[in-house]
């Protein structure tokens, strides 16, 4: 008898639990409905649906390329600053915009790993015609995106410039359990929530990009499981790398595991690579302070022609 008592009450409390875990999930997805709707209000967007300011460009003449990838929950304006004074330095610059970044909350769900890559490629095949020696320049995921076509399109690209490379989520910001744990859990409890507001600020040091830095706040819970897989698949192949390499890093970075990337970068063969150290930046180095810098150590490790 107390063998049934005690089955019955330890039904009816997981029944509790999980009839209170449903209610939370449905009124969280409520709000977060709620919350991108006043967002979308506010959003000035062009003919195609993109965000005002965060559309692709290119700018420059040569015959040297750089391919510029943005990372996650951004957008080409990312670049905005450093593309002139590269395209100044003798180089044909274009930043892609990867699908599904800083387009509507639709758009956005329907973006996987699949698009990015095949727009990577086209924009890759673009500018080959176009110059004679195309390197790729990411930041964040677009640097995990960077390594990933490199390998993927047997070593087509003349180089890589990799600024501060998503291959491990730093944990600074999230406490007890690793970022990808977390993330592995929420997915598997959720069941009315598709898209989650973060929370966290700017990684930046400089206070005005923190305060006025246009990024994506709400983010589909598919985009995160597109950058997990690719994480993934980086982590089973990823150390072969052999084009020449430049990596800058934020040693303050809150966003990706500055270690992880040097420790990746040091196993790989490479046999012309740099590493360099923004001392004043954080995960948003080609806006924050010091940015002219990373400009500088890219027209210095890639001749222009």
């Amino acid at each position: 008898m107390n063998t049934q008592k005690t089955l019955r009450t330890s039904a009816l409390v997981l029944s509790v639990l999980l009839v209170l875990f449903l209610t939370t999930d449905f009124i969280y997805s409520r709000l977060i409905t709620s919350r991108l709707a006043i967002q979308e209000a506010r959003i000035e967007r062009d003919s195609n649906g993109v965000r005002a300011g965060c559309e692709a460009f290119s700018t420059g003449e040569s015959s040297v390329g750089l391919l510029m990838i943005h990372g996650f929950a951004d957008s080409p304006f990312l670049f905005r600053e450093m593309a002139p004074l590269l395209a100044e330095s003798g180089f044909r610059v274009r930043a892609l915009r990867l699908p599904g970044f800083a387009e509507s909350p639709e758009r956005y769900g329907e973006s996987d790993l699949n698009l990015w890559r095949n727009r990577i490629r086209e924009e890759f095949d673009s500018l080959s015609k176009e110059c004679k020696e195309v390197w790729l320049v990411g930041h964040s995921l677009g640097g995990a995106l960077a390594i990933d076509f490199s390998l993927r399109e047997q070593e087509r690209a003349d180089g890589l410039v990799l600024i501060a490379p998503l291959l491990e989520v730093s944990s600074r910001r999230i406490p007890i359990l690793s970022p990808r744990t977390w993330f592995r859990i929420s997915r598997a409890l959720t069941f009315f929530t598709d898209t989650v507001q973060s929370v966290f600020p700017v990684d930046a040091h400089d206070p005005e990009v923190r305060a006025t830095y246009p990024r994506d706040t709400f983010i589909p819970l598919r985009i995160y499981s597109e950058m997990f897989q690719l994480l993934d698949e980086l982590e089973r192949t990823g150390r072969q790398v052999k084009q020449p390499m430049l990596m800058i890093l934020a040693k303050d970075d809150q966003v990706i595991d500055p270690k992880a990337a040097e420790i990746w970068f040091q196993q790989n063969p490479s046999e012309r690579k740099k590493l360099v150290f923004q001392p004043d930046a954080g995960h948003v180095i080609p806006r924050d302070y010091g940015w002219t810098n990373v400009v500088k150590e890219i027209r210095s490790f890639i001749t222009p022609r």
